[in-house]
């Protein structure tokens, strides 16, 4: 069996409808958080288990990024409901107070080796992506660059740039395109990162990158190269005739992206920065300050930025079993993914896919998919299998411990009658009775050895120089 359960707040569950159209309050989401959303899960399985007599049923849970990392801490938190997870793209490691240190850059140089000739992309593409930064903030310091802005841009009428503030919000939007582009820099065309509403093109970074490919451009280059680029991702569709800076992608997006703020804020305070050197970005430290206040001012809550650490252990994982996590070097992600298991975690596994973007691994089969993620896909079945396995020899045992518990009582009880009768109710203890309860607990394993599989929806690291101790699934070349 395969259940997808939605994620209270995300979708339809929700405790409000329809979505207010002044914006969510923050009491409106007081019971959002990871906690309550594993919870739900933990009684959907009692109760999947109680409808359908199956409570002896392996649980395997599944999710790809928030839902990975889910995967991977109820499995940690509620291993005897959770009898294995495969956390795809699950960056648990992308907090604060983790040792080593969390690079902050990561994601950033994930978006850029994406947009590099190493990953497939134009020569110039990130040199180009990186100059027009300081040539947008340039030309917004005066109303002829504005005007500029504006026209090769192909910004809106009621959405231009006429100040420096209204370019850094540009900036941040342009970037915003970017970072999704390069999550699902996927082999074939795919409405995933657009939650339904359109199509990415396969490989749209590589697309975008097009547009910036010029060799020595101009300041008219740059703007007209970005509005190419930018409108793989705001354009998808071919008929927007213009660019709002102002509006996301679409509604269901910003829906989505809204309800993620609140628990950035509230629970899963996750840094990140840009240096504008080993990324094609602009400079940017994280401001944890700046960050936190901005919190208060949107949701009224305070961030506490060690609380995933301290409730989830961080890199100290290696007392947990049963747990594949797999990172695809083309998903930006992957810094703050378990690239290597901790010394000493038997249990765990990492897998590497030096050709997948943002969880790759979980989407349906393609015919386009690289070998490495078709392999991956094989080892988490035999993995699943398995766990599967564990769990109906766990309870072929206990069957077997409880059979003869009750065929040794029998006998026990038979003994003082006599001795030719005693042999005579033994034999039936030990045998009949026994044999029966071997075969009602027979038909119980088969009805419950069949899994349920439970679905969560909702630098430098990035080359192929650095080693990993997690399994790499290799590109192979066929000739």
């Amino acid at each position: 069996m395969l259940v997808f359960a939605e994620h209270r707040y995300y979708g339809q569950s929700r405790p409000f409808a329809p979505w207010p159209k002044s914006g969510l309050k923050p009491y409106q989401l007081d019971y959002l958080s990871t906690e309550q959303a594993m919870f739900d899960y933990v009684e959907l399985v009692d109760e999947i288990k109680k409808e359908f007599r199956a409570e002896q049923a392996a649980v395997i849970a599944f999710g790809g990024s928030y839902g990975g990392m889910l995967a991977a801490w109820m499995r940690m938190k509620y291993p005897h409901v959770i009898d294995g997870a495969i956390a795809a793209s699950a960056p648990i490691w992308n907090f604060f107070g983790e040792t080593p240190t969390y690079d902050t850059g990561s994601f950033a140089q994930g978006v850029t080796y994406d947009a590099s000739m190493e990953a497939g992309s134009s020569r110039n593409c990130v040199y180009n992506v990186r100059a027009f930064w300081s040539t947008l903030s340039r030309l917004a310091q005066t109303p002829e660059g504005c005007a500029l802005i504006n026209q090769n841009l192909n910004l809106c009428p009621d959405s231009t740039v006429s100040s420096p503030s209204d370019a850094e919000a540009v900036r941040d939007w342009i970037a915003d395109a970017w970072d999704n582009m390069a999550m699902g820099n996927f082999p074939y065309a795919s409405g995933y990162i657009l939650n339904g509403d359109g199509q990415l093109p396969p490989f749209p970074i590589h697309e975008a990158c097009r547009s910036m490919a010029t060799d020595v451009p101009s300041d008219m280059d740059l703007l007209q190269g970005m509005a190419g680029a930018i409108g793989v991702y705001y354009n998808h569709s071919h008929l927007t005739p213009c660019f709002d800076y102002k509006a996301g992608v679409n509604d269901e997006t910003d829906a989505v992206d809204m309800l993620w703020d609140f628990q950035w804020c509230s629970e899963l305070f996750m840094p990140s920065s840009t240096d504008g050197v080993n990324d094609m970005f602009w400079p940017a430290p994280f401001d944890a300050a700046a960050a936190a206040a901005d919190c208060r001012a949107s949701w009224q809550v305070s961030p506490r930025p060690l609380h995933a650490q301290r409730e989830w252990g961080g890199r100290r994982i290696e007392a947990a079993s049963n747990i594949v996590f797999t990172n695809g070097l083309l998903d930006p992600w992957h810094g703050g993914g378990v690239l290597t298991v901790p010394v000493g975690a038997s249990g765990l596994m990492s897998l590497i896919i030096p050709e997948g973007a943002h969880h790759l691994d979980l989407m349906f089969s393609n015919p386009e998919d690289p070998i490495s993620v078709v392999e991956v896909r094989k080892m988490q079945m035999s993995l699943i299998k398995q766990w599967v396995a564990q769990v109906a020899q766990r309870y072929a045992n206990v069957t077997l411990e409880e059979g003869q518990a009750k065929a040794s009582e029998g006998e026990n009880r038979e003994r003082g009658w006599g001795r030719k009768k005693g042999k005579k109710r033994a034999w039936r203890a030990s045998g009949v009775k026994g044999k029966d309860v071997e075969e009602k607990n027979g038909e119980e394993e088969r009805r419950n050895n069949k899994g349920l599989v439970l679905g969560m929806e909702k630098g430098k690291d990035s080359s192929s120089n650095k080693n990993y101790d997690g399994v790499v699934i290799r590109r192979m070349m066929m000739v």
